[in-house]
């Protein structure tokens, strides 16, 4: 399950053309992930692909739908602030709390100065969750 999520991941962040791309001179960057399903007890992490090298505004949309069983979990935004850095922290109030039958969605915002962001989506319990996140980087004047 885990190389398929990766090789859908590396294809979707192929098909957003920033693969690898360092954020100094770009305006504006958006894209999506999406997850058919996370099953069970699963963490899912899915990471801005590209770096950030100045000032930005983000915004994150994360979007949690049961499929089936019972729904819980935890979606976190986390940040690390040197783009080579593989500790990635759980930013302050950035989470969304999956509990339930049906969907389960918030918006993260805020800037980011630097260095690289993921949300990382852990669920407990049985159940099949789809997850879809939308982003969307924005440089500061």
């Amino acid at each position: 399950m885990k190389k398929i999520l990766t090789t859908l991941v590396l294809i979707l962040a192929l098909a957003t053309g920033i693969c690898a791309q360092t954020l100094d001179t770009e305006v504006k960057v958006t894209g999506k992930f999406e997850a058919d399903t996370a099953t069970d007890a699963e963490t899912l992490t899915f990471t801005f692909p590209g770096l950030i090298h100045d000032l930005y505004y983000y915004s994150w949309q994360v979007v949690a739908d049961s499929l089936t069983g019972a729904t819980a979990g935890t979606a976190y935004l986390q940040e690390t602030l040197y783009p080579s850095d593989s500790v990635f922290t759980n930013l302050s109030g950035k989470t969304l709390t999956i509990d339930g039958a049906g969907q389960s969605a918030t918006f993260f915002t805020g800037t980011c100065y630097g260095g690289r962001q993921q949300v990382q989506v852990v669920t407990t319990g049985t159940q099949t969750l789809r997850i879809r996140i939308w982003y969307t980087y924005v440089k500061v004047k």
